[in-house]
């Protein structure tokens, strides 16, 4: 290799960790998340496939939960379940792009679109391809297939991603704490609540996870590549304040009149044997 190849390698590699650019660092990070993430889903999918070894844990963990669900956590984990039914993510996504236009933070809109569309196509594509019936013995009749998990898919590409801007336009650091714990804990919630009440295995809301974790990466890095001046930044007031806690507020009481006078009087049959 002559010097001047040289010299353009170290010159390649040089941009690909520069900071000012979004073709430098930040592109190259987000391709080793990308990546990363990638190979851990498509091994997941592998094992599925071939029933390997995470097939017979599913079977062990479903029959698990199946012998301590009891009446009292049933209709807890439905409360938090419900936030993956089309109709709240609908309302949830009407207020989210209201507000970021609201509060000036319209940079963060396409993001959102980019994350909850990739995430809406994968989980078509993965569910009508790999066509995994649900568990034997579900809680609730479901009629699609089981994976990857959808409910778990947004509850990171969209909840997920909520979060994380409300995080990064507070100023505060104990406002960001807060919101950390908070979304940590709903995503993890709506997690466990699939598992609970039997209507997935725990590879489908690992599935799901993984393809959330694909879909948001994509939305980060439309967001870096706007930041970067792409297509320039609409400026953000860094600090949603109480214009965000009107639209929580409003989100719960949509989530609370789902939660009493919608879906979950389809269950009530179940609740009750």
């Amino acid at each position: 290799m002559t010097n001047g190849k040289i010299s353009a390698l170290f010159g390649w590699l040089k941009d690909r960790v520069r900071k000012d650019k979004f073709n430098g660092l930040p592109l190259s990070g987000l391709f080793l998340i990308f990546g990363y993430i990638s190979i851990h889903l498509g091994g997941l999918t592998e094992d599925v496939i071939t029933s390997d070894w995470i097939v017979q844990l599913d079977y062990r963990l479903a029959s698990y939960f199946e012998a301590v669900r009891t009446h009292r956590f049933v209709e807890f984990f439905l409360i938090f379940t419900f936030l993956g039914q089309p109709l709240l993510v609908a309302w949830g996504f009407i207020l989210s792009v209201t507000g970021l236009l609201w509060m000036r933070l319209s940079i963060w809109i396409a993001p959102l679109l980019v994350s909850l569309g990739t995430s809406l196509l994968l989980i078509y594509l993965g569910k009508n391809t790999i066509a995994r019936a649900r568990p034997e013995d579900p809680l609730f009749p479901m009629h699609s297939f089981s994976f990857p998990s959808g409910h778990s898919t947004i509850a990171v590409s969209f909840y997920g991603l909520i979060g994380l801007i409300l995080i990064l336009e507070s100023k505060q650091k104990v406002n960001r704490l807060a919101l950390f714990i908070l979304t940590f804990s709903i995503v993890n919630l709506l997690l466990l609540s699939r598992l609970y009440l039997g209507v997935h295995y725990l590879s489908d809301v690992v599935g799901g996870m993984l393809v959330g974790a694909l879909s948001i990466t994509l939305g980060v890095g439309v967001y870096l590549w706007q930041k970067f001046g792409v297509t320039g930044n609409s400026g953000g007031v860094r600090q949603p304040g109480w214009k965000a806690a009107f639209l929580i507020a409003m989100f719960c009481l949509g989530w609370i009149g789902f939660e009493l006078f919608g879906e979950h009087s389809l269950y009530q049959d179940q609740l009750q044997r």
